[in-house]
């Protein structure tokens, strides 16, 4: 998988990590590390760029779980699974979290459907439209 990271400026800046390839276990921590990196040099709104990610395994839900508490200020992710799903509230609903500062743009139908079947796809905003996104960080 490759990862470009760019910059866009809605109301706040937002940092996009563009996404190419298969997001799998011999990938998921580099996504994880891009993620650590771009938290330490100040990002705190993060988009990512889905439309040319062609897959995405369980090891790539892992990568999101911990995108999602790294933006919601836990410097150092660890650990992931049922407890996780129990600390993050759904995208309607207000929070503390990463979910105000992490955004999905333009997944694949496929790696929609998976979201949606594990029950994550309501922990995440998501946008077809790259400036509509950046605008409602």
């Amino acid at each position: 998988m490759e990862i470009t990271v760019s910059k866009a400026q809605g109301r706040v800046p937002v940092t996009i990590f563009r996404l190419a390839g298969s997001l799998d276990g011999s990938t998921y921590e580099d996504l994880i590390n891009a993620g650590i990196e771009a938290e330490a040099a100040g990002t705190t709104d993060l988009l990512l760029d889905m439309r040319n990610l062609t897959f995405m395994s369980s090891a790539g839900v892992v990568s999101l779980q911990m995108l999602l508490r790294l933006m919601g200020g836990e410097s150092t992710p660890r650990g992931g699974g049922i407890d996780l799903f129990r600390t993050i509230v759904p995208a309607g609903g207000g929070s503390s979290t990463g979910l105000a500062h992490l955004r999905l743009l333009g997944p694949t139908p496929d790696i929609l459907r998976v979201l949606e079947v594990i029950g994550m796809l309501d922990f995440f905003h998501v946008y077809d439209n790259e400036a509509e996104a950046v605008a409602e960080f």
